[in-house]
């Protein structure tokens, strides 16, 4: 797989797994001193009104979708051998 990776591809991709592990350990820290609130379907829905959620969630979709996409040109390549 990394073999198919050229050098701007893999800068980019360490780039962004430094910048969300900086962000989750922010996260985490919070969590830590103030505790995780419980929110049910509606704290769910209330909170995708708030654009840092959104763009959060967005990010979220658009990654795993590209890996969905990603893992099923793969195993396409793997069961042609």
């Amino acid at each position: 797989m990394l073999s198919i990776m050229d050098a701007a591809d893999l800068n980019a991709m360490g780039a962004a797994m430094q910048g969300g592990v900086t962000c989750t350990s922010k996260a985490l820290r919070q969590i830590a001193e103030n505790g995780a609130p419980k929110i049910g379907l509606f704290g769910l829905l209330s909170a995708m009104r708030d654009p840092e959620v959104q763009k959060a969630m967005g990010l979220m979709i658009t990654v795993l979708k590209a890996m969905g996409s990603c893992m099923e040109e793969n195993l396409k390549q793997v069961s042609e051998k």
